[in-house]
């Protein structure tokens, strides 16, 4: 057999991609500590942008009555409130392999062999470049890229204005908890523990209880004075059938997770079911039409994803901040 030509090769890409498309998210979301925990709110959305619904307002209604029990007859409020997340820009990975390597690899067999090698490949690389996405400071996240957590968990003060939404006081909905707590030995300081025993209640009283943290992000510096803090009593965590390539521990009832990605004085309190991510018309590592390289034999395939990344309930997130003793040998 000889070796395939651009058409029949893109065809290939493509063929093979679909192929394995069902199981494209779970692929590149599981190689990752954070992005596993986020992969079952994948969704596709459609539109000009990502818009979730956001419970903005109480119906604070109910009274004491009469014996008749008279109530007023007045209209309920508005409560209902959208959060808008915009696309990103595309973000293209590419497979490209010259014209000699593919004329020496004939057959289809050995074709697909090294396809699959490149795909790997490009799997890795659009699973690094979300990550180093959703790990950016608020400030550095540029035009065109998802919103990252630290956007995310912000308040007034921080980051005021998510998916459209401005947080105009201390008291508003659209509001995170963001704490920066230094380690024990420094003035008004606390251990590990007690830190993320405070920033647990904070997130309790801010929300009335509400909020329904489901997994702890760390950094490495956080997650190993969290971890040596139980010494040899630490309770590691019960995998059963589940992800088992993921280090954490566990904070009461909530699994606290090493990111290696994550800055190493940070801790983010999450309430992951009231996120989504979201890609466009289902444009997640998409094959688009291959392009042939002026002035050469070699042809290159791009493979494209729009993304938006948001909360429903941004006020049910927390950061924690710790600073001194060993934390201040790097900032975030």
């Amino acid at each position: 057999m000889t070796a395939l030509g651009a058409a029949q090769y893109t065809e290939l890409v493509a063929s093979t991609l679909e192929r394995i498309e069902p199981q494209l998210v779970d692929q590149i979301f599981t190689r990752h500590p954070t992005l596993d925990m986020f992969k079952k709110y994948v969704k596709s959305y459609t539109g000009r942008s990502m818009v979730l619904n956001v419970e903005a307002a109480e119906d604070d209604n109910t009274v004491v009555t009469d014996s008749s029990g008279t109530f007023a007859l007045t209209k309920s409020p508005d409560i209902i409130g959208a959060a808008e997340y915009n696309w990103s820009s595309p973000y293209v990975s590419k497979v490209r392999i010259d014209w000699y390597t593919l004329q020496k690899n004939t057959g289809k067999e050995a074709i697909v062999n090294l396809l699959e090698a490149h795909l790997e490949n490009v799997k890795k690389s659009h699973a690094r470049r979300i990550v180093l996405g959703l790990h950016k400071a608020a400030g550095a996240v540029g035009a065109g890229e998802f919103s990252s957590l630290d956007q995310a968990v912000g308040t007034y003060a921080d980051t005021a204005t998510f998916g459209g939404i401005t947080a105009a006081d201390a008291d508003h909905y659209w509001n995170s908890t963001r704490l920066t707590i230094p380690v024990a030995t420094e003035a008004g300081g606390q251990d590990i523990r007690k830190a993320f025993r405070t920033m647990r209640n904070e997130l309790m009283v801010n929300t009335s209880a509400d909020a329904n943290v489901t997994h702890i992000v760390a950094g490495r510096k956080v997650f190993e004075e969290f971890e040596d803090s139980f010494d040899d009593k630490v309770r590691y965590m019960s995998f059963g059938d589940g992800q088992t390539r993921f280090r954490g521990v566990y904070d009461g009832d909530i699994e606290v997770r090493l990111d290696p990605d994550c800055p190493e004085d940070r801790a983010y309190f999450l309430d992951v079911a009231s996120w989504r991510f979201g890609t466009l018309n289902g444009n997640f590592m998409k094959v688009q039409p291959a392009q042939t390289i002026v002035g050469t034999l070699d042809f290159i395939t791009p493979i494209a994803s729009v993304l938006a990344v948001g909360v429903n309930q941004r006020r049910n997130q927390g950061l924690l901040v710790r600073t001194g003793g060993v934390y201040d040998e790097s900032s975030s």
